[in-house]
């Protein structure tokens, strides 16, 4: 029995359409692949640089609010934007005063900030009591406060989650397609 499913084997080895619709099959399972993960990074990329956007964009927004009306107006901004239910549900902000006692946001309290500090930084927070990650820019404000401003970053996992078991299931079910059609009989 071994021995007729070895010399079965061996005679569809040798056979030169099993092995060029093997590498056929191959090369079309390796081009998609390809394929997938450079759209996955693109796709990938342009969130991350729209997100760093709207964080530069919402903490701007605030510093300006701040310099027009101070910690009242600046307070009011804050608690405005995280009830309009547009985003709010990703927003992350926190307005700390001199003290470093909270005054407005939905930040539970200060996140670990890079020794650099600069620009927009990736950190663990805690907010509304659960833990998440988020992208988050510092602002510094002259009259001593702290602004956070920044993203949770649940909606990215939420979409990788969504995109890679997807794309593996339209592959896998490509390949297979491809593979039965080659294979005489």
């Amino acid at each position: 029995m071994i021995a007729a499913v070895r010399q079965s084997c061996q005679r569809l080895w040798n056979s030169i359409s099993f092995r060029l619709t093997l590498n056929y099959g191959l090369l079309a399972i390796l081009t998609t692949l390809t394929l997938v993960i450079f759209i996955y990074f693109q796709v990938m990329d342009a969130l991350r640089t729209q997100y760093y956007r709207q964080i530069n964009t919402s903490a701007q927004r605030l510093t300006v609010v701040f310099e027009e009306g101070g910690r009242a107006e600046l307070i009011k901004a804050i608690e405005l934007t995280l009830s309009d239910r547009i985003d709010s549900e990703r927003e992350v902000y926190l307005l700390l005063d001199e003290n470093s006692h909270k005054l407005a946001g939905n930040l539970d309290a200060l996140p670990a900030i890079p020794a650099n500090g600069t620009g927009i930084f990736e950190t663990s927070t805690i907010q509304n009591g659960e833990s998440t990650t988020g992208h988050l820019t510092i602002r510094h404000l002259p009259d001593g406060q702290t602004l956070l401003a920044g993203h949770d970053l649940s909606e990215i996992g939420d979409i990788t989650a969504l995109i890679l078991p997807d794309q593996t299931v339209i592959l896998l079910s490509r390949s297979n397609r491809l593979f039965k059609s080659r294979i005489p009989g």
